[in-house]
């Protein structure tokens, strides 16, 4: 929620603009102070939230740009945490504009590329992909797709 939250926040203070880029460090920046401990958008994902070691993560979290997951229409809250990440990953998976999924090719967004490591092997990326899409995937090519970094407006 407060990576969301700071990135909306981000976006307004620099708005207008047509995409996350155009800012400055944008994940570098300090834009959170707790106490005396200052965070950019960076730690909170790197440091915080990729070290619970929960992939569905990477849906969940929004970087304002086109090819980014949808910004959920609620805050994520601790009782409703596994239903809203199987929500977010299934409806990030299975659309149409982020991944296109066959048995024989699989298109995917560059998340599964940038962060392969929070996926697992290629065996465990396809049985996760498989799990959210429905379809059985054995040995599909793999091809990533471009990332749109326009302002997802």
């Amino acid at each position: 929620n407060a990576y969301n939250a700071l990135t909306v926040q981000l976006i307004l203070k620099n708005y207008p603009l047509k995409s996350i880029r155009d800012i400055k460090d944008p994940w570098d920046t300090a834009c959170f102070f707790l106490g005396d401990k200052k965070y950019s958008l960076g730690n909170i994902e790197h440091d915080i939230l990729r070290k619970m070691d929960e992939p569905r993560i990477h849906f969940a979290i929004n970087c304002a740009s086109a090819s980014c997951p949808k910004l959920q229409r609620e805050a994520f809250m601790p009782r409703k945490m596994e239903v809203q990440l199987e929500n977010a990953t299934k409806a990030f998976i299975m659309d149409q504009s982020k991944n296109k999924i066959s048995k024989e090719e699989l298109k995917l967004s560059r998340i599964f590329l940038w962060f392969g490591k929070d996926f697992g092997s290629k065996a465990a990326r396809l049985t996760f992909i498989s799990r959210y899409s429905g379809v059985d995937l054995e040995n599909p090519a793999i091809e990533y797709l471009s990332y749109d970094w326009s302002l997802n407006q």
